[in-house]
């Protein structure tokens, strides 16, 4: 698995060898919010705003100066930087809306 997907210890995975393995880009699936961070080293194999959703219901946030999972950490209005405040609002107005729709 490291050498297949990383190309060996300490160099970057080969993001086309692993969309390939696992379908690639062709997410089938509803109200789905796909949040990545720019430090965080595997950005490359997610769902990025230059990735084209095949639902109305999927949004792509590319959160600048962050790392994995910043967004699911509790808000620190001292530290958190602007993009990620931006991102947690956008991800809550988009669950927001697919529950206000579900109650309809």
């Amino acid at each position: 698995y490291q050498r297949r997907v990383h190309g060996g210890i300490g160099r970057p995975p080969y993001a086309s060898f692993v969309k390939d393995y696992y379908g690639g880009d062709a997410i089938a699936g509803t109200n789905i919010v796909f949040p990545n961070g720019n430090i965080d080293p595997w950005h490359v194999l997610g769902v990025t705003n230059s990735t084209v959703l095949v639902q109305p219901t999927e949004a792509a946030i590319f959160i600048d100066g962050t790392a994995h999972c910043a967004d699911m950490y509790a808000p620190n209005p001292e530290k958190d930087i602007p993009t990620l405040v931006a991102s947690r609002e956008r991800i809550a107005a988009a669950v927001n809306s697919w529950l206000t729709k579900g109650r309809n």
